[in-house]
């Protein structure tokens, strides 16, 4: 599947259409989120020693971070391929320990930190309280 998208899109996650058909042709070129962000799922299965794997993943994730809000449908896609592309997500089969925060304050700051944040717990606690104030469920 990954190969097919890098090849049809010229590596291009913006070409990446709503729909296509059978044979590979584009139905329809929109730019909702919905139907590009699960091809970053599928290209996280392709070794990192492939020619352009990191890159065109790196493409992939650049893409979602910079497009804007669309819809509830389309933006719950969208981050639950974030969630599992920086390794945020939770599986019911673990205990995820949270020290008296939500699960939905633990996967903020792991998404945080996967971004580059977590220099120190001072930076992540005001980190979590601008989430807070932001209208989030963070609690310093």
């Amino acid at each position: 599947m990954t190969a097919w998208i890098r090849q049809a899109t010229g590596d291009d996650p913006a070409a990446i259409g709503e729909s296509y058909a059978l044979d590979g042709t584009v139905l329809d070129h929109g730019q909702s989120m919905a139907f590009p962000a699960p091809f970053a799922v599928a290209a996280m299965s392709v070794p990192g020693d492939s020619p352009g794997a990191q890159v065109w993943l790196d493409a992939l994730w650049r893409k979602m971070a910079v497009t804007p809000p669309e819809n509830d449908y389309a933006d719950s896609i969208k981050l639950q391929v974030m969630m599992a592309m920086a390794g945020a997500w939770w599986s019911p089969a673990q205990r995820l320990e949270c020290n008296d925060r939500s699960l939905g304050d633990e996967l903020l700051i792991r998404l945080w930190r996967y971004q580059g944040g977590g220099k120190s717990l001072a930076a992540e606690r005001a980190w979590i309280a601008l989430a807070s104030s932001a209208g989030g469920a963070a609690k310093a």
